[in-house]
């Protein structure tokens, strides 16, 4: 079960003054690689965790905070907010250990050409639930770090140097085909795979994938749990409001082999 003490013990000052409580924040936390506003693993994971770690290089920051000041989190509201620099959590010069693939270079190298990242920034806010609603609902509290960064090194850099592991990995649409995302996600043997499958930490426990079947796209993810039907939603839709249709596409859930 996931330990929110540290979550439950925030307030708005501390949230908004106080260091940031990075390794809370990152252990046992939900990555999502080339995020946007995809709500669905809010609608899918809260029970796994409390802390979700949203990572997407094309998504402006106003955007994201006209969405948190319009719509935010349905049935919560937001207790505190920071807003950083991406150099406030991964160090500026990180340098990977790791070296990109051939095959991999010519689109990082198209990305960079489009000015992908755009302007780095960081945004954590913590959720505080309605009190209307019961732990049925979801949990007390939610946090939200929000990174506009390249989310492979964010990856690396953040669970490598922090030391420690997210519980859930997430690979659901990451856009490398049209969606200027530079690789392949889903690919073992890629630059994603291979960064998450060689931290000393461990694996994620829990792999959340979007796919036509219930195949893993890792091979370190055999152990199948369940599926769930989804809508292709925009970020700020009532999904838990919106009945499910056959024709939805479908998001499985596997655990790891080893962990």
């Amino acid at each position: 079960m996931y330990n929110s003490a540290w979550l439950v013990a925030l307030d708005k000052t501390s949230i908004e003054k106080n260091p940031i409580p990075i390794y809370e924040i990152l252990k046992d936390s939900l990555y999502y690689p080339c995020s946007y506003m995809d709500p669905t693993p809010l609608k899918l994971m809260t029970k796994y965790t409390s802390s979700f770690i949203y990572v997407d290089y094309g998504l402006e920051k106003e955007v994201l905070l006209e969405e948190y000041a319009k719509v935010g989190l349905k049935g919560y509201e937001l207790l505190g907010m920071r807003e950083m620099k991406c150099g406030d959590i991964i160090p500026p010069k990180y340098k990977s250990y790791f070296q990109t693939p051939a095959e991999e270079r010519e689109m990082l190298d198209y990305c960079r050409s489009m000015s992908l990242p755009k302007d780095d920034y960081v945004i954590w806010t913590v959720w505080q639930r309605n009190s209307e609603f019961g732990n049925e609902y979801g949990p007390r509290r939610l946090s939200m770090l929000a990174i506009c960064h390249e989310a492979i090194t964010a990856y690396e850099a953040l669970y490598y140097l922090i030391e420690t592991v997210p519980l859930v990995m997430v690979l659901i649409n990451p856009g490398h085909a049209f969606g200027l995302n530079w690789t392949n996600l889903y690919q073992p043997g890629w630059l994603m795979h291979r960064i998450v499958v060689n931290n000393h930490n461990g694996l994620p426990r829990y792999l959340l994938q979007e796919s036509d079947d219930a195949m893993p796209y890792w091979p370190e993810y055999r152990n199948f749990i369940g599926s769930y039907n989804i809508a292709n939603l925009e970020s700020g839709s009532h999904y838990n409001e919106i009945p499910i249709q056959p024709d939805w596409k479908r998001c499985h859930l596997f655990k790891t082999n080893t962990r």
